[in-house]
């Protein structure tokens, strides 16, 4: 009952499909079982793999987030790259506004796609902002780093 008008508010991405699919995701991938928890807010701990060593580490990336923010794909140039940051890099053409890099990914809430799909792009490098030192210009757009770039012609050879 919950789902549905989640769903349409566009809180979340698909109705009732994604703790099964996490849990059965990290598994393939030999991750230790994500954690779940309701407390205040409900939160989900997905461990990650350490780029060099490969070993499962307790507290992974050292947050907490709210909600789940997806699978991890796997190493490309020594780097996990999650699946929100994969789909930016490949909607990215060129100078791109963040409504169209939104409406691409077919996402409608503001803040759950600059939190969870744009800022990781960002700070992991893919991403750059055209106007770094005026984060809200109003003709701001986004294109791909040189490693974004790199990152989207593996990515294409692997699909």
């Amino acid at each position: 009952l919950l789902a549905e008008p989640m769903y349409l508010a566009a809180y979340i991405e698909r109705i009732g499909t994604g703790t099964l699919d996490i849990i059965h995701l990290c598994k393939e991938k030999g991750l230790k079982e994500p954690d779940f928890k309701q407390e205040d807010v409900f939160k989900a701990i997905i461990w990650r793999t350490e780029a060099v060593t490969g070993e499962v580490t307790e507290g992974g990336t050292g947050e907490v987030t709210e909600g789940v923010t997806g699978e991890v794909t796997g190493e490309v140039i020594g780097e996990v790259i999650e699946e929100e940051v994969r789909r930016v890099i490949m909607v990215l053409y060129g100078e791109t506004k963040r409504t169209e890099i939104q409406d691409a990914l077919q996402l409608k809430h503001q803040e759950y796609f600059r939190d969870n799909y744009l800022i990781p792009s960002i700070e992991g490098g893919f991403v750059e902002m055209t106007h770094p030192d005026i984060p809200n210009h109003p003709k701001q757009k986004y294109r791909l780093t040189a490693k974004g770039l790199k990152i989207k012609e593996k990515l294409k050879k692997s699909n």
